[in-house]
């Protein structure tokens, strides 16, 4: 079930499918959504969540922007 005005795992990875320069790297319950090569979103289909890389000010942004539908996560300093 997905939270009011969000989008469901697989339309995260429809999307992300047509934007230039970006590959899908399918597995079994997830889809890492990579851009030049590196990382920026890994969708969970089994739980209907992604994950997406931000920066501090970013996530904070989001957050901001629609609570009911992002949540803060775990970060590991790394930029």
């Amino acid at each position: 079930m997905t939270k009011a005005g969000a989008l469901s795992s697989s339309q995260v990875v429809e999307m992300s499918a047509r934007l230039p320069q970006v590959v899908l790297k399918e597995d079994v319950n997830w889809t890492n959504i990579t851009f030049k090569g590196r990382g920026f979103a890994w969708v969970n289909h089994s739980e209907n969540r992604a994950m997406i890389k931000a920066r501090h000010d970013e996530r904070a942004a989001l957050l901001a922007t629609a609570p009911a539908v992002y949540e803060a996560g775990w970060a590991t300093g790394h930029h």
